[in-house]
């Protein structure tokens, strides 16, 4: 009886989060490039001594608020979040569709995932870690 609850818990888990993926990749499906840099800083989220830099790519993420900026995400070639903020659409341009979602990770990417096709400029710096689906590490809906 226990081993049939733990089953039903995970499928139903699983079609939910591969339900939640698939509204954010038809949601969001565009990269950017940084053209100039975002004004409001309320909307600005990044780790400390991180920064956005003008020709980053920034791929379309899930808004934090219904305000009518672009919110992007900036990726490492690893994948890793290096910045999300709200634009303006004249403080960006379109680059086109994602190649795929920031969303779709693949866990068979466990020993070396693929380079992110449209990562930030080369940097150090720091990183908030993967996008998240569920936005528990990420920012918060306001």
């Amino acid at each position: 009886m226990c081993i049939t609850a733990v089953v039903l818990f995970y499928r139903t888990t699983g079609h939910r989060y591969e339900q939640r993926r698939r509204e954010l990749r038809e949601n969001y499906p565009g990269v950017y490039r940084v053209i100039a840099m975002p004004t409001d800083e309320s909307t600005i989220k990044k780790p400390k001594d991180s920064e956005i830099k003008v020709g980053d790519y920034g791929w379309q993420a899930e808004p934090i608020r219904n305000d009518g900026l672009i919110y992007l995400q900036g990726l490492t070639a690893e994948w890793q979040v290096v910045w999300y903020a709200g634009f303006h659409p004249e403080q960006i341009e379109s680059v086109g569709p994602k190649p795929r979602s920031q969303y779709d990770w693949d866990y068979s990417w466990a020993r070396r995932a693929p380079p992110c096709p449209f990562p930030v400029q080369e940097r150090k710096t720091n990183t908030m870690g993967l996008p998240d689906v569920w936005g528990w590490n990420g920012p918060k809906r306001k």
